[in-house]
């Protein structure tokens, strides 16, 4: 059984300092998404204005990536912070996760070139709450 566990600084700076986070994010939400005992991913939710949400996921097992997981972490910003939109940035390089979110039908916005501190560009996707509860993926979450 999956379980949403809230922060207490630990994941946080877990998922900051991960290869791919190369700055400070801002932080209104960090939750660890467990299998048991065993941390599957964290996620950072970060409040950029009032009616956007940015999503930085950092995994440790690709178990995480179940249909109701995926369903609950995309939906919780909606519920929790009351957004329009939520958006996530990868690395163009990271062929793994722009697949998998290309896959997942996410509205690629585009590229911001140079963006990241090495040089690289950031792919942009996004999900408004409509979109998600339309996607074939999308699973209700069972509290």
């Amino acid at each position: 059984m999956y379980r949403i566990v809230e922060d207490n600084g630990e994941l946080y700076n877990w998922i900051k300092d991960s290869d791919d986070n190369y700055e400070t994010l801002p932080n209104d939400l960090t939750i660890g998404l467990f299998n048991g005992k065993v941390l599957l991913a964290g996620v950072v939710y970060s409040v950029t204005c009032k009616n956007i949400c940015y999503i930085t996921i950092k995994t440790a097992s690709p178990k995480w990536c179940t249909k109701a997981n995926l369903s609950r972490l995309f939906e919780l910003p909606f519920e929790v912070f009351k957004v329009k939109v939520v958006k996530c940035a990868t690395s163009h390089k990271n062929k793994r996760i722009n697949r998998l979110l290309t896959k997942r039908k996410l509205r690629e916005e585009g590229y911001l070139r140079y963006s990241r501190p090495d040089g690289s560009h950031e792919r942009v996707f996004s999900l408004t709450l409509k979109e998600l509860k339309n996607k074939e993926w999308y699973r209700k979450w069972e509290k």
